[in-house]
């Protein structure tokens, strides 16, 4: 576990310090820019791949959001890693958490709104997606560690 030093106290937190906590990043990220993606192809709204700046506007702020938040729940820690309950356990608030910040970064950037029921949808949804990547991330890093 990384620990950082704020206002003299020593808290758990932190960003992937491992060569695998990166690789779970790396598919956080990818996992979370195709839900994106696919929920504005559900919703027919224009060609996301011929207006890169709209797709951009609609995913950076998941993406931001994750990255605020997943480190204070040590979702790169060896622990999560490893263990599929610390798994859930984390990312299941963390997800929450991010699909809340990032509507608003959203809504925002975009001046536009983040109602209730799309802050619900795409923490369910984002749930869906994550999950089941998380879970067969841990089983992938107990293959590769023994």
């Amino acid at each position: 576990m990384t620990r950082y030093r704020s206002l003299g106290a020593a808290i758990p937190f932190g960003p992937p310090t491992s060569g695998a906590g990166f690789a779970v990043l790396l598919g956080d990220l990818a996992v979370v820019t195709g839900l994106v993606s696919f929920g504005l192809l559900s919703h027919n709204i224009p060609d996301p791949w011929q207006y890169p700046g709209y797709l951009l506007s609609r995913i950076l702020p998941f993406l931001a959001a994750w990255l605020a938040v997943s480190p204070f729940f040590r979702l790169f820690d060896r622990d999560r890693l490893e263990s599929y309950r610390l798994t859930l356990l984390a990312v299941v608030p963390a997800w929450i958490g991010a699909a809340v910040l990032g509507a608003a970064i959203r809504a925002v950037a975009t001046s536009g709104g983040a109602s209730p029921v799309f802050v619900g949808v795409m923490s369910g949804f984002g749930l869906l997606a994550l999950t089941p990547w998380r879970l067969s991330a841990v089983t992938l890093y107990r293959r590769q560690t023994g």
